[in-house]
């Protein structure tokens, strides 16, 4: 009895022997999918950062954009209204010259 009880116990050893390098060689694999699976979250994340930073700067820039064509609008405003003044400015002075002609040659 004793001798079957140890080969017995002896067997269960050697299967959960078996067992156990089994379990490590999954563990082995599971890490080395959890350190890959690490690896590409750590790089998805960089490019979402990468990718919020891209996004930010093409916000400043369509804002620059948008203020400069603004801007230009201002000043292209104000030359007209500058140019259409010195137009009325010229209208007016010729008319006046007008004036003085038709005058002069009516005194003449």
């Amino acid at each position: 009895r004793g001798e079957v009880a140890v080969l017995r116990l002896r067997e269960q050893n050697e299967h959960l022997r078996k067992e156990n390098k089994e379990l490590i060689k999954d563990l082995k694999v599971a890490q080395k999918l959890n350190a890959d699976l690490c690896e590409r979250e750590n790089a998805w994340k960089e490019g979402m950062l990468q990718l919020e930073t891209l996004e930010a700067t093409w916000a400043d820039g369509v804002k620059k954009l948008k203020e400069d064509r603004d801007e230009q609008e201002k000043k292209m405003r104000a030359e007209a209204k500058r140019v259409r003044k010195s137009m009325e400015e010229i209208v007016v002075g010729l008319k006046q010259d007008k004036q003085k002609l038709k005058a002069k040659l009516k005194a003449a």
